[in-house]
Parts: structure tokens; sequence; C-alpha cells
């Protein structure tokens, strides 16, 4: 497998030298950082959000911006340059336009405080040249726009989420979404199973040009599943408003990437268009190699004079190999200036094999051994992910914000582990099989349409079948063959949810709400194939209302109060745990 994503990744090299024009490097740079901090000149305090571009002092006026981005929540910004003239232009709702200049010469350069003003006069010029605001707060929401970000052209998913308001990014790539690590990702409104198993490593391997937007959603109203998040990162493609106005023809960009350590990457994005017909692909290959991972500890028991009773020292040496394969495709076809059919399908294939030899010594009061042991693994990780979906839009003309949506989904996330691990006649030798399917198909109507001036109406249905199944097989090594273990276990979890919902937004001027409810059903079934475990099965229904208020402080800044009640829902890792408590009475 490793060989051939290899290849598969030079092969993909290859394309780009082929396809993409080269230029001479040009010499390395020396960058200097430029820094300062916007102020509102009423209050004193740093302007959060403000939208800022730098370009050259020689450029044309109209020419597009080297950088393009938002001062952080306190106001400040920093960012790294060469030597040379620039002009800085500031930029944000209810404020007048700032622009200064400045020249960087082999040393960094503060700005200062940069105080901006109101702008009491309302503009009433028919045409009117700014920059478009890169994030826009509502009710329930803030969106930053992606498509408006210049540094989207180059960077990864995973970097653009580092500018987002309410988003943070670790120097791990950890993602959390309003402080909180437990949050879904959507897709144009829609859960994707995938980005939400492991939004950091999908979202590095994606261009952020893919998308139009992304809304961040720390209040999910009725028309979100109830079960409980922290938050909804909701990523919008063009398709979420109809088909982008391109002319036909297509658009690919080839990139790879490769470290001392063995580690390759490869990857392929594709757009194109003829006629009505319109596909995008999203293609990657990786393989990542750790070799040399050690690691040591030792725990010790102490007597009340604290003097060390027993010590057992251990150490694992461990070598790990990950291929992978991730690919995103949607197709749409504009039936009429009305109706709109898209289909997607999504795969994602990850496998680990990791070979692992640890050693344990446990010492006695003086240091005298009272045993020692070692032991070798060898386990195999397999996650993957499959995907496929039909959306059909329907908009309705003469009226502008009515829309029809009809939606089915089917996924399937296989899971495995095979572990062996060998203990050298200290124990019996132990192999574990567990096999995990989780399969799930999704069959949704929603409706929406505008009702009385700045309000908006929605309504929807949801069915929701999920057929699970885990099958945990132990043996232990005796007389020279493997013996199943008592604690092995098969069992098939389904949960069937029948969801409804209705939930009404309005908005005037500075002010913004919305109100709603949605009902879910769950009928539940628990059956045991194999080992020890009950059959059992429920049905419960909830009832859950949402509402929210909020006053528009200024273009990035609100005041609210809002109320949500969310669900959780036993899973069938609940029951995987329990599985496993019982094999470690035993």
């Amino acid at each position: 497998m490793s060989n051939t994503v290899k290849k598969l990744v030079v092969i993909l090299g290859l394309i780009a030298a082929a396809t993409i024009s080269v230029s001479a490097a040009p010499a390395q740079q020396n960058l200097n950082q430029v820094s300062g901090k916007v102020l509102d000149a009423a209050t004193g305090e740093g302007e959060p959000y403000v939208t800022y571009s730098i370009a050259s002092a020689q450029a044309p006026a109209d020419a597009a911006p080297l950088k393009m981005t938002i001062t952080d929540e306190n106001g400040s910004f920093s960012e790294q340059l060469p030597d040379g003239s620039y002009t800085i232009t500031f930029s944000t709702l209810g404020k007048k336009d700032l622009t200064q200049t400045f020249t960087i010469q082999g040393s960094p350069v503060d700005l200062g405080n940069i105080i901006m003003e109101d702008d009491e006069q309302m503009i009433k010029e028919a045409s009117v040249t700014a920059l478009r605001k890169l994030v826009k707060m509502e009710v329930d929401k803030m969106t930053y726009s992606v498509e408006d970000d210049v540094d989207s052209k180059s960077m990864t998913m995973l970097d653009m989420l580092r500018k987002v308001p309410m988003v943070t990014v670790d120097a791990q790539d950890n993602i959390t979404v309003n402080g909180s690590s437990s949050f879904k990702v959507y897709v144009d409104g829609k859960p994707n199973a995938m980005l939400s198993s492991n939004p950091s490593q999908m979202f590095k391997m994606m261009p952020a040009n893919a998308f139009k937007s992304v809304e961040v959603i720390t209040n999910p109203g009725a028309k979100y599943d109830a079960e409980g998040v922290g938050g909804v990162l909701n990523l919008i493609t063009d398709k979420a408003s109809g088909q982008k106005a391109i002319q036909d023809g297509y658009n690919a960009t080839v990139s790879t990437e490769a470290d001392t350590q063995g580690d390759v990457d490869g990857g392929l994005f594709i757009t194109g268009q003829k006629g009505k017909f319109s596909i995008s692909a999203d293609i990657n290959l990786m393989y990542q190699k750790m070799d040399g991972i050690n690691a040591k500890t030792e725990l010790q028991n102490l007597a009340s004079d604290g003097s060390v009773l027993t010590s057992l020292n251990s150490s694992q040496d461990m070598s790990q190999t990950a291929p992978g394969l991730y690919s995103d495709i949607s197709a749409s076809y504009e039936i009429d200036s009305l109706r709109l059919l898209t289909a997607t399908l999504g795969i994602m294939d990850f496998k680990t094999h990791e070979l692992q030899n640890s050693a344990y010594t446990m010492t006695g009061p003086g240091g005298a051994t009272l045993y020692t042991y070692d032991s070798d693994g060898d386990a195999r990780y397999k996650y993957a992910s499959y995907r496929a979906g039909l959306d059909y839009q329907r908009s309705f003309a003469g009226v502008e914000g009515r829309a029809l949506t009809a939606s089915y989904l089917f996924s399937a996330r296989p899971t495995g582990t095979d572990a062996y691990t060998y203990y050298h006649g200290y124990a019996d030798d132990r192999h574990s099989d567990n096999k995990e399917n989780m399969i799930e198909q999704t069959a949704q109507l929603d409706y929406s349409t505008p009702w009385g001036q700045g309000g908006n109406f929605s309504a929807g249905a949801k069915f929701i079948s999920r057929a699970n199944g885990s099958d945990s097989d132990y043996y232990l090594l005796q007389g020279g063959a493997w013996t199943p273990d008592a604690g092995s276990v098969e069992f098939k979890h389904i949960n069937s949810i029948v969801g409804t919902y209705g939930e009404y937004s309005l908005s005037r001027e500075k002010w913004s709400g919305k109100a709603g409810v949605r009902y879910e059903h769950t009928f539940q079934q628990v059956r045991y194939i194999s080992g020890a475990g009950s059959d059992f099965g429920l049905d419960y229904g909830n009832l859950v209302p949402s509402a929210s208020v909020q006053y528009n402080t200024g273009a990035t800044s609100n005041i609210g109060l809002s109320y949500n009640l969310r669900i959780s829902r036993p899973g069938i890792g609940y029951l995987n745990r329990t599985s496993l408590q019982s094999v470690m009475e035993m």
C-alpha cells in the first residue's frame, strides 16, 4: 500500500510540473513585522474583527491587495512583510475608512494605535467602492467570507480556520469552536460525518478556495438535530445559493508535500462546468511514517515515611505507518432556473500499522527485582467512511427566498482493530479482533419562505435510520492454538428517529431574533447475537425549544440572550464500554 501511495504522489507531482508554468524562484527576502492596534475613537477600546488590506504603495489603486484579513478580538494585528513601502486600509461597518502609508527598512514597524471614527453621515451616492467585509454577525451565527479573503487561494482550510473568529486551532492542530472541542461539521447545512470525525486531518488536505464562506453557529436552533454539541461549523459552497456563474471550462489545482521523516501527501482539486452540468472533485492521498518513538515511565508506591516500597519502570519503543485516502466529489445539473439537482460522493479510508515493544520491571525495597518481563505488540487499525447523497432544490418565481429542498443521504463508517500482544512466556499471548460498522440513512424535507417585513419562516421533517453493529472477538494462545475468550461479544444497536421542526426569525435594524421548536421521537433496539448481554428496546420523545434575541452594537459585536435545550442519546460506544468492563472484570 505504501509503495502505491508514493507512486501516485509522484505522478501527481509530474502532472503539476507538466501543467503549471514554472518561474525562477525569487531570492529569499528578510521579513519584518508590522503591527498595531485599532481603537474606537469614542470609547478608546479595541475594535474587533476590522477588515484590513495591505498593498504595495506603488501598486495601482485597483490592484489586488497583497494581504487581506481582520484584526483579532482586541483590535490588534500583526503581519510579516519584506522591505518596501506599503499602504494599509482599515474598513468596518459604521466607521470611516482609514488608510495609512508606512515603510519597512530592515526592522519591525509599530503603527501604534489606529483610531477609527464613527461615520455619522449615510452615504447616498449611487456607486460606492469599498472593501467587502470579511465578518458578518447574525442572531445565531457569525459568517466569515472565505472567497473575499485573498489568502484563500493559497491556504488549506485548516490554515483559514486560524483566522476565523470564535474558532481556535492550536499548535497541535486541535480545533475548538467557541471554546469547545465538541462540535459538528456541516456542508451546505447538512451534517458531514467524514469531516466531523477527524476535522483537523480533513481540513489539512482541503484547499480553502473550495468554499465560499464559513458559518460559526454557536446557538444551533430548531432546524438542527437536537443531539447536543457545543457548536456547528457550516461550510458553504457555491451550490448553496445556486451554481456559480462561470463560463464553460475547468480549473485544477495539484499539490504535493514531503518531509524528511518520510511523510508524503498529494492532492488534486478540480472544478468544471459544461452548460447546465458542473462538477467538483477533491482527491487526496497521504502516507505518514513515525519511527523511533520512545517513552519511559516510573510509578512508585511510597510508605508513610517517604521510603519506596515498590517501583514499576516501563519503556515503550514504537514505530507507525499510516496510509490514507480522502475524496469528495459533487456534481450538479440545473434542470431550469428554479430547479437544481445535486449528487455527492465521499470516501475516506485510513489504515495504521503500529509495532511496539514494551519492557516492565518491578523492584522492591532496596532495589531488589520482584519481576520483569517484556512484550511485543502488532496492531492494525482501520477507519473508513463512505457517503452518497442526492439533493433536489426548488425555488419559486416571484418570491425571493422561498425554497423547498428534498435530500437523501447514505453513510457507512466501518472501523476495526486487529491487535496481537506477545508476553514471551510471562502470560498467555492475546489477540483481539474488533469490528464496528455504523450505517445511517437520512431523508429530509425543508421549506423556507419570507413572512412579514424582515421575517422568515422555515419548517421541515426528517427521518434517520441508524443500524450499528459491533463484533468483538478475544483470544488467548493456549497449547499453540488461539482459544476464544469468554469476553467475546457481538450485538446490533438500531435507532430510528423521526423529527419535525418549525422556526421563525425576524430582523429589524439592529435588533434580530429567532424562536422555534423541534420534536424528535426515538425508537431504539439492542440485540445481542453472542456473548453476555440481554436484548432490550425502548422509545421516547423529546420536545426541544430554542429562542434567541440579539442587539448589534457594531459590525462585529453584539449583545444577545439565547436559550437552547440539547439531548444526548446513548450510542453504541456506551455498550462497547460495558462489554470492555465485563472483559476486564473477568
